[in-house]
């Protein structure tokens, strides 16, 4: 219901599943063993991985997620 475009809640879906795959990936864990939050700027971080950096964009029909270990 947050999501005024039903397009919208899909890719927010996408990406939080990219997220999950990129950390899994990242460290060899289940996806689930991950929580992903928002910082004040709405930034998602995991906060039993500090040092690591990510970021969720999407526009028209892309989504794409980046992460890096600092």
């Amino acid at each position: 219901r947050q999501y005024h475009y039903q397009r919208d809640a899909k890719f927010s879906l996408i990406g939080q599943l990219l997220i999950r795959y990129l950390l899994s990936r990242s460290f060899e864990e289940k996806s689930t063993s991950f929580v992903v939050q928002r910082d004040r700027f709405a930034r998602p971080f995991v906060r039993s991985h500090p040092s690591f950096d990510l970021n969720l964009s999407h526009e028209n029909a892309l989504v794409a997620v980046v992460g890096t270990l600092d």
